[in-house]
């Protein structure tokens, strides 16, 4: 048999549609808010997954959480490293993703759905 031709690979479906935003952080509860906030608006976002960084103090509790459309889990790590945004968390049910950082507040809907 040989090396198969990438061309002729079966094509397999997205596990989900759109996208999952990965949003790393550690103590910058305000932006992590606000970057939450404009996630939500955009239509193609299927899930959001908060990677909760910092092992010596708690993620705030799930009433202090902007109330969204959307799902949304908080993963508290073991370590504080900045490569726990690439792990392959069981939760990520999309074939894209979206990896930022909390501070990254400048982002529109209309430019997360272009991309």
């Amino acid at each position: 048999y040989g090396p198969v031709n990438p061309l002729f690979l079966p094509v397999t479906a997205p596990k989900s549609p759109g996208f999952t935003a990965v949003i790393l952080t550690y103590d910058r509860v305000d932006s992590l808010f606000t970057l939450v906030r404009k996630l939500v608006r955009t239509p193609s976002l299927a899930k959001i997954l908060v990677v909760w960084n910092n092992q010596k103090k708690p993620p705030p509790p799930s009433s202090e959480w902007p109330v969204v459309n959307k799902p949304l889990k908080v993963i508290r790590t073991k370590e504080n490293k900045l490569s726990n945004r690439f792990f392959p968390y069981d939760e990520i049910e999309t074939e894209c993703q979206l990896t930022i950082d909390d501070d990254i507040v400048m982002l529109t809907p209309d430019e997360l759905e272009f991309g």
